[in-house]
């Protein structure tokens, strides 16, 4: 037995030191041949534990050579329920970044941007693997274009959009509506700090149309304040509203988003004011701040979101009136670590 493994081991090392040689010296000297090489690269996505099959397969939202943010892209995968962990105190968001690892051991990314610290920000997908991940994911999946009116949507469950929007000239395709069981509507570019216009009736369409999105962004859409009729999106699980300049509060209905678990205000420059029963969101993990620097104190009851990960910014009161509706240091020891 103990042979027998040796022999095992030294297989597959030899089987991957194989593929990386592959991977490194000839993956990108072979556009000429992509109907030759898609097959062979189709054997090392049909080895995948299923887990990785539906990561990799979400994958196909982003265009070729888009600069994939690798925190986003766990998040999205804990949001559509990718992520499983048989560890209830177990953070999802470490399993996901083990799945992402395991991703990247096998070749499936690559040209990972790390910060000074050494944390992975971004990575890439050769423009092959992008075109596998495209045809594996199948009808499940697409990005739609600019022009794009007409498709079979009734098997869609994950559209995103990769060009700026301009919502007086552009509406949802009539065949997207169609997708009644849609799980993400997703807009790809940020920080294009464009001016948009921004309509309820857009979402007013989605609300209606898309009761079962897990994920939903309306990021630079020039939101001033978030309509009302969002509050039937029940099972929400990411709410991407960065990027809106010009928002100042979060209605206090948003706490009926009871399945809420990443709310995404990342530069929303005016005074953010948080609702104040924030702490009815019992399901938050991510409160994500960054670049919102006239944010309002946070309202108190933040220590009863004992499941949250992520809290960006923190602000306390310097009106002493409004220290009592506002979280003291106290509440954060209180947060999950």
């Amino acid at each position: 037995m103990p042979g027998q493994f040796s022999t095992s081991l030294s297989t597959l090392w030899q089987e991957e030191t194989e593929w990386l040689a592959f991977k490194n010296n000839k993956l990108s000297t072979i556009w000429q041949e992509e109907n030759d090489i898609l097959p062979t690269l189709r054997l090392s996505y049909d080895v995948l534990p299923s887990h990785l099959k539906h990561c990799f397969a979400y994958c196909s939202l982003f265009p070729p050579d888009y600069e994939i943010p690798v925190e986003k892209l766990i998040k999205l995968w804990v949001a559509q329920g990718f992520v499983k962990s048989s560890n209830p105190n177990e953070c999802l968001e470490d399993v996901g970044y083990e799945y992402y690892n395991e991703l990247v051991g096998r070749s499936f990314f690559q040209e990972e941007e790390k910060d000074e610290l050494g944390i992975i920000k971004s990575c890439k997908m050769h423009d092959l693997m992008n075109e596998l991940a495209v045809k594996v994911a199948g009808a499940g999946s697409r990005i739609i274009d600019l022009n794009q009116t007409d498709f079979d949507a009734k098997r869609r469950l994950h559209v995103s959009f990769d060009f700026d929007v301009d919502l007086s000239k552009w509406k949802i395709p009539t065949s997207l509506l169609e997708s009644n069981k849609l799980r993400t509507f997703l807009f790809l570019s940020q920080y294009t700090w464009v001016k948009k216009s921004f309509h309820n009736s857009f979402c007013a369409t989605i609300a209606s149309n898309f009761k079962s999105l897990r994920m939903l962004s309306l990021n630079g859409l020039g939101i001033t304040k978030l309509p009302k009729c969002l509050r039937k999106m029940k099972h929400l699980r990411c709410l991407d509203l960065s990027d809106n300049e010009k928002m100042e509060r979060l209605p206090n209905w948003i706490v009926k988003l009871q399945n809420l678990e990443t709310l995404d205000l990342k530069w929303c420059s005016s005074p953010v004011e948080l609702p104040r029963d924030i702490k009815k969101l019992i399901n938050l993990r991510h409160l994500i701040f960054e670049g919102c620097y006239k944010l309002a104190p946070i309202p108190r009851g933040l220590g009863e979101l004992t499941r949250l990960h992520t809290l960006s910014r923190f602000v306390l009161s310097k009106n002493n009136s409004m220290l009592r509706d506002s979280a003291g240091l106290s509440e954060l020891g209180m947060v999950e670590e």
